[in-house]
């Protein structure tokens, strides 16, 4: 038998979006979700946790590097910021930035990107109270990058947080959805992830930090249907994983809720994608069919 964990990113990026998440919660259609920090309707979600104070829930801390404004003022953090505070770096981005730079320079990056995360943490655990924080995971999966997995297992152990995301999904090329570009785009960041993976599961075992033997949601992230969930949870039993984080994205954004990516519709097309609801149609069809 393989527990699947069906969890959702992103609360707290629009109200919006917060409010599809928390609905889908307390219909029993999810076993958790993940919160950011940069949040601007915090107390909406602190009133929305505390109305449902018996009703059990898998909350993560959405470390992030790449989306809206930094929790740190931007005067310590300004290689992670722009003029307006917003984070200016891509996953690429602080991938290029740490790999070509050296001595002083990359513990400077370094430094501000734990300074940052630590207030991230520290900012979710103050306004999620009496609940606690359960499991580390980030936006964009940011954190799988070596230095920043080993960073995140850190503070992990730092905060008392028992669990995290390690992306090691099994490999499914067999859904129409294999044919769109998208999915080639996909494919990149599964073979990235997955080399990650090899280096990460050994700091998460040096750090005793817990983590489900695998995931699913990068090859068929914004497409995540039913058939290509069951394809792919079937393919993971019969590789021996005993349990299986299923990420969906299912909350969506209103036109008028962009400024967080500075009213860009390129950037914030993600959000605003109509195949979230698809998400949220596969979840609910799932929910109680697909365990075990």
């Amino acid at each position: 038998m393989m527990d699947l964990i069906f969890h959702v990113d992103d609360l707290g990026a629009t109200p919006r979006m917060s409010e599809q998440i928390f609905e889908a919660w307390e219909a029993g259609l999810l076993d958790g979700f993940s919160i950011f920090a940069n949040c601007d309707h915090w107390p909406a979600l602190t009133e929305r946790l505390a109305r449902n104070p018996e009703r059990a829930v898998r909350l993560g801390i959405h470390l992030n590097l790449t989306e809206g404004t930094s929790v740190c003022p931007a005067s310590e953090v300004p290689f992670l910021v722009d003029a307006d505070g917003y984070f200016r770096h891509d996953f690429p981005g602080i991938l290029k930035a740490y790999y070509s730079s050296f001595g002083d320079r990359r513990k400077r990056l370094v430094g501000e990107i734990e300074r940052e995360w630590r207030a991230q943490i520290k900012t979710v655990i103050e306004r999620i109270r009496p609940r606690r924080l359960d499991v580390v995971d980030s936006h964009m999966h940011i954190h799988m990058i070596p230095f920043l997995f080993r960073l995140a297992c850190r503070l992990a152990r730092a905060f008392s947080i028992p669990s995290l995301r390690l992306v090691r999904e099994p490999f499914d090329a067999f859904g129409r959805e294999s044919f769109s570009r998208p999915f080639a785009g996909n494919i990149v960041k599964h073979v990235l992830l997955s080399s990650f993976a090899l280096q990460d599961a050994w700091f998460a075992k040096r750090y005793r930090i817990l983590h489900p033997d695998g995931m699913l949601g990068v090859l068929y992230s914004g497409m995540m249907n039913e058939a290509a969930i069951r394809r792919q949870a079937t393919l993971a039993r019969r590789l021996g994983f005993k349990n299986l984080e299923v990420l969906l994205h299912i909350g969506k954004a209103a036109t008028n809720e962009l400024a967080r990516w500075k009213n860009d519709t390129g950037k914030a097309a993600f959000v605003l994608s109509e195949n979230r609801r698809a998400e949220f149609d596969a979840l609910k069809r799932l929910k109680d069919t697909c365990r075990g």
